[in-house]
């Protein structure tokens, strides 16, 4: 017997979370690294961050269309 769950909990509309993943894609590096720091406001430079481009959403996505999120137009794009 399989039994499978599903919560639907919305928060926010597409067009809000288009709009944030939008947000996320026009951050420089070192905004990225302001924002993953102990004290984002008030913030003393890149060696008090813990921004790893590796682990954190943060800045453009390399090698996808304008660095979006949402693209079918980059590579591996096709692939879903």
């Amino acid at each position: 017997v399989t039994m499978i769950l599903v919560v639907y909990i919305k928060t926010y509309s597409s067009d809000q979370i288009y709009t944030f993943l939008d947000w996320t894609v026009s951050y420089t590096t070192e905004e990225c690294q302001q924002i993953y720091s102990a004290n984002p406001l008030n913030y003393t430079g890149p060696e008090t961050s813990f921004f790893d481009a590796d682990k954190y959403a943060c800045g453009p996505v390399p090698n996808n269309n304008s660095g979006s999120y949402l693209t079918m137009l980059s590579g591996d794009g096709l692939m879903f």
